[in-house]
């Protein structure tokens, strides 16, 4: 998978779109469906090492990040994981993204698009 042209922040929700992974095949596997899942990273501490740690690794977390969701919708990962980086953990979890599901409609173009069933925190750990 290619480096994102984007940078996840940290502190502030994110919505990833991801394109249909089969496009042209006809199946109920969600991965059939492009789909967008909200994302947020909080740092476990608000201290000056965490967040430049953040901006140091920021692409990398970003690459895992969404490497990560993809395996979700391909085959539904352990509610709780944990990403081990150079100097930094990055532990998330899962929970179900009710107001995506219930109050919000995805659109691109005028193709529409499924909200993810869950949403993913992400906390920024130092070590």
């Amino acid at each position: 998978m290619p480096a994102p042209s984007y940078s996840l922040q940290l502190g502030k929700t994110a919505l990833i779109f991801f394109p249909p992974l089969y496009p042209n095949t006809r199946t109920e596997h969600p991965s059939a469906d492009a789909q967008v899942v909200q994302v947020i990273i909080k740092p476990r501490k608000s201290t000056k090492r965490c967040i430049e740690l953040f901006y140091k690794f920021e692409r990398d977390i970003t690459t895992a990040i969404e490497s990560l969701l993809l395996g979700h919708i391909v085959a539904r990962l352990p509610e709780r994981v944990t990403i081990e980086g150079e100097g930094y953990a990055l532990r998330g979890h899962r929970r179900p993204w009710k107001y995506g599901q219930t109050f919000v409609k995805f659109s691109w173009g005028e193709k529409e698009l499924r909200a993810s069933d869950d949403k993913w925190i992400f906390e920024l750990d130092p070590e």
